[in-house]
């Protein structure tokens, strides 16, 4: 019962997510799926507090599912990678930006195609981490020392997204409500 303390301290206290649900079974079903590289779509759906504590469990391979860091992918992904279009689902979060700048009417800017989806919730937060690592071990060389760090660094690089964002985009109304019906 000490650890599950310590797994509510990390997502109410650290993560400041007071609205976290405290029931053992829920967590301890959680840290069972993730080791057996199978989480649910309400588990997903809650990700951003259960991804905290994985993280402190196991910060070599479990990083956390941020809004801000989905959002940074998702807008590199758009640059770079918009063929593809296949994307990283932005949980709801309580910054201004990620709200004003609603990722899937972006996307509908950038791709006036119907190919665009996002990764299955089971899949996503396992492409996440494979992600986070890949890219560390490209990096490998570098002052870089461990994986999360490359978390840290697209949750820094945020703001630098969004003043591009802001930029780049000039939305009016009627452009805002054409692009989320395509």
């Amino acid at each position: 019962m000490k650890v599950i303390i310590h797994y509510i301290w990390i997502v109410t206290k650290w993560g400041g997510i007071s609205g976290f649900k405290q029931e053992y079974s829920k967590i301890n079903k959680f840290i069972k799926n993730i080791k057996n590289r199978k989480i649910n779509s309400t588990q997903f759906n809650t990700i951003s507090s259960y991804s905290k504590i994985i993280s402190f469990i196991n910060p070599n391979d479990y990083f956390i599912y941020d809004s801000r860091v989905a959002f940074v992918l998702n807008w590199l992904l758009i640059k770079n990678y918009s063929k593809d279009n296949i994307y990283f689902i932005n949980p709801s979060g309580r910054n201004a930006d990620i709200l004003n700048y609603d990722m899937d009417t972006i996307i509908n800017l950038y791709n006036k195609n119907d190919n665009k989806r996002f990764y299955e919730k089971n899949e996503i937060y396992f492409f996440y981490c494979d992600l986070i690592k890949e890219i560390f071990e490209k990096l490998k060389n570098t002052n870089i020392q461990k994986a999360y760090n490359i978390e840290m660094l697209l949750f820094g690089l945020f703001d630098v997204m969004v003043n591009e964002m802001k930029s780049k985009i000039k939305l009016t109304r009627i452009q805002a409500a054409s692009a989320i019906k395509t």
